[in-house]
């Protein structure tokens, strides 16, 4: 198994439980209710942004999932990926990072937030690691 589909497996499991564990400081915790699909849906209403990037980046972050789910599907195909799936990744990941900027975010993030941010970029190398292959 090359590394590049190690990284993918793992990206992938990463992503996934991510979807089960704290995201914020008094989120919903497993099994009361899924941290990340709460996460996600937030993110996509964040009240009272403080700027209108605020309220753009946000709701990026959550449509950043997508992309996500378009690497497993390629992934799964066990195919080259396509060179823009790799770079969307890496601008996912930078987009993703946004949580970091929130003031009142930064000490209240949790476990979640920090796994699903790294499966970005686990899997933004394992696209471009795939993609270079064939």
């Amino acid at each position: 198994m090359s590394r590049a589909n190690k990284l993918f497996g793992i990206a992938v499991l990463v992503w996934v439980l991510a979807w089960f564990v704290q995201v914020v400081k008094d989120g919903v915790i497993f099994p009361h209710g899924l941290p990340g699909w709460e996460a996600f849906r937030a993110a996509l209403t964040i009240d009272n942004p403080r700027t209108i990037l605020d309220a753009i980046l946000s709701r990026a972050t959550a449509l950043t999932n997508f992309v996500f789910l378009w690497a497993i599907v390629v992934g799964f195909r066990n195919k080259p990926a396509p060179k823009v799936l790799g770079v969307l990744l890496f601008v996912c990941a930078v987009v993703n990072l946004f949580w970091l900027s929130m003031s009142d975010a930064l000490g209240s993030l949790r476990a979640g937030y920090y796994m699903w941010l790294v499966s970005y970029w686990m899997m933004a190398v394992a696209a471009r690691d795939r993609g270079t292959r064939g």
